[in-house]
């Protein structure tokens, strides 16, 4: 059963909470990570059977980071956004116009079984930083996980009635989906996340999706082969190649596509390309677009073929890297998903804009039945302030 009631009271006593105080909570909290990261890394990798070393080093240590993130830069991300006079309309004057960021409310996190501390995890902390409340639905396996951070959430003081953790099953993710959360935040495969949306349609309830990747590596005919070697081994060992960025397509230049195929043996299928356009173009032809890796010893030309590739995230001369910054955010395009965790584009995700305006002015010509005088008026601001011809003579009167 989801206390949804329950959850929605204890956010609004949350959203009444200073920012600032919260943030100590974090504060707190990655001490504790700190503190007890064996155990909290040893909760995530013997569910799956990992080492205890890679989910300190790939889950323990980047939610830190992101912690440390939020610590540093919540307050300025959330920030009210005031405008000036600067870009006003000129009939607008004595309006005074600001954005605010408000919390979502309820959000519910569906978590994955490959990485179910970092991922889940780091959704969860921005979340509560923005104000919101969260039901949290571990992914097969992330149940313990989910259960040791949610100790430490509550030991570092943030109110028991703010987060529902759910058994790991189906069943409970839909439950969670009827029960009418405000935002939903799915980590999984293409194929889970078009069911969830299809449930949420009906109370077309928004949601960030981060879906499979079928992630892409451009190997330049200047690349540096071992370093190109040594980067596709250890992706795909990393969490016994159970990462939605592992590569999957791989495509060598021509000139040196022999080397890089017997360098790997065959452990990725190979296609030759004979121009960087023809790369891009093999890259892009795919319904997904999470990552691209670049391999160049030519930055500026690697830096390029990253304008054309059309996918959320690109890495030159490495890869994963990416998702160990915290200050990135992580998102892909067309079947692997849209909108973004993690980041400040990740944080802004759990809160929804709010505009307001100030109308000081009792001048309000707007009101008034428009005149042939008043419209004569109009004809000329518009003439002044939009047309080619009015906007080259100004320039050149200024100049």
């Amino acid at each position: 059963m989801i206390h949804l009631l329950r959850l929605r009271e204890a956010q609004a006593r949350w959203a009444a909470v200073p920012l600032a105080r919260r943030l100590r909570m974090v504060r707190t909290l990655r001490g504790m990570i700190g503190t007890e990261a064996e155990s909290l890394a040893k909760s995530s990798a013997d569910a799956r059977g990992r080492p205890m070393a890679e989910s300190l080093t790939a889950e323990v240590l980047p939610l830190a980071g992101a912690c440390r993130f939020l610590e540093r830069n919540a307050a300025g991300i959330l920030a009210k956004r005031s405008f000036g006079r600067r870009g006003r309309p000129l009939w607008l004057g004595g309006v005074r116009s600001e954005i605010h960021r408000e919390a979502q409310g309820v959000i519910l996190i569906i978590g994955p079984g490959n990485y179910p501390l970092f991922l889940p995890g780091v959704q969860l902390i921005q979340a509560l930083v923005a104000g919101n409340a969260v039901i949290l639905k571990p992914g097969a396996g992330g149940g313990a996980a989910a259960a040791s951070l949610l100790d430490l959430i509550l030991r570092a003081g943030f109110d028991t009635d703010l987060i529902e953790l759910l058994p790991e099953s189906v069943e409970a993710a839909n439950a969670a989906i009827d029960a009418g959360p405000d935002k939903v935040v799915f980590t999984g495969s293409a194929e889970v996340a078009r069911k969830v949306l299809a449930r949420l349609a009906p109370g077309m309830i928004p949601a960030v999706i981060e879906a499979s990747g079928c992630d892409a590596v451009i190997v330049r005919r200047d690349a540096d082969p071992e370093l190109l070697e040594k980067a596709i081994t250890f992706a795909l060992a990393l969490n016994g190649g159970a990462t939605c960025m592992v590569p999957q397509r791989l495509y060598a230049h021509r000139d040196i596509a022999d080397d890089i195929q017997r360098r790997l043996d065959d452990r990725i299928s190979l296609q030759r390309y004979a121009s960087d356009e023809e790369a891009v173009a093999l890259a892009n032809d795919c319904e997904f677009g999470l990552g691209v890796s670049v391999f160049s010893r030519d930055e500026t030309a690697a830096r390029d073929m990253a304008k054309r590739l059309s996918a959320g995230l690109v890495t030159i001369n490495d890869i994963i890297v990416s998702s160990a910054d915290p200050r990135l955010p992580f998102g892909g395009r067309r079947q692997s998903g849209f909108g973004n965790t993690r980041g400040a584009e990740g944080l802004l995700e759990m809160t929804a804009t709010k505009a307001v305006t100030v109308s000081r002015n009792r001048f309000r010509p707007a009101y008034d039945p428009i005149t042939p005088r008043a419209l004569s008026w109009i004809l000329a601001y518009s003439r002044l302030a939009h047309a080619a011809g009015f906007r080259r003579f100004r320039t050149l009167k200024s100049s």
